[in-house]
């Protein structure tokens, strides 16, 4: 018998929104399966509303007031998604992947807690992806590329073998980045760029918005 797995969503935004479409997405499998029950989201704009029939249940503050099982931070700014996944992990909360079913996963890749996985992403043989990595629809992550915990890969990226992505990075979409280049933490690879040299860290001095 399947078991299935009760997941609160952190984040009622567009990125919210699209992790709901991925887990609702989810086949049964036999090892237990994933079911968003309902968002926690902080804006008082949002709330009363419903996301694909699942209810916005409160804020963060209510989390230990929600019965589930594990919980999955879909925000996109990379700073405050650390500091929110660092904090549930604390506090024991089991942080889940969500992966499309289309995405297309070799042999050996290693994924992180709360990593997002969009539609059409492949990631091939051999990569590893840290904790809380976003990687959007139709991005290609080649084999034996690493990208680090919170970094954010945007739509129709491609990495080539042997990329080192920093933690808290972000490539904007289109971006090419040539096989072995190393992009250090923080960095910020503009949409459509082609990167042939490695990238040095930036500081992650601006602070994270307001939760």
């Amino acid at each position: 018998m399947t078991n299935t797995h009760a997941i609160l969503i952190i984040g009622a935004g567009g990125h919210g929104q699209v992790v709901a479409d991925i887990l609702l997405a989810q086949p049964g499998r036999p090892e237990g399966s994933l079911r968003p029950i309902g968002f926690l989201d902080e804006s008082s704009d949002r709330r009363g509303n419903h996301f694909f029939s699942l209810p916005i249940l409160g804020s963060l503050h209510d989390l230990a007031m929600v019965p589930h099982d594990g919980v999955i931070v879909a925000v996109e700014h990379n700073l405050l998604r650390r500091q929110l996944i660092d904090r549930l992990l604390s506090q024991g909360e089991w942080v889940v992947p969500a992966i499309h079913p289309s995405a297309l996963i070799g042999t050996g890749v290693t994924i992180g807690a709360g990593t997002v996985i969009g539609p059409g992403a492949v990631v091939n043989t051999g990569a590893g992806l840290g904790r809380g990595v976003i990687v959007n629809s139709h991005s290609t992550i080649d084999h034996h590329t690493r990208i680090g915990d919170f970094a954010h890969i945007s739509p129709g990226v491609h990495l080539c073998p042997h990329v080192t992505v920093g933690s808290g990075v972000f490539i904007g979409a289109g971006a090419i980045v040539t096989p072995w280049r190393q992009i250090g933490p923080w960095s910020v690879v503009p949409a459509g760029s082609i990167v042939v040299h490695d990238l040095h860290s930036a500081p992650a001095t601006l602070p994270a918005p307001a939760w």
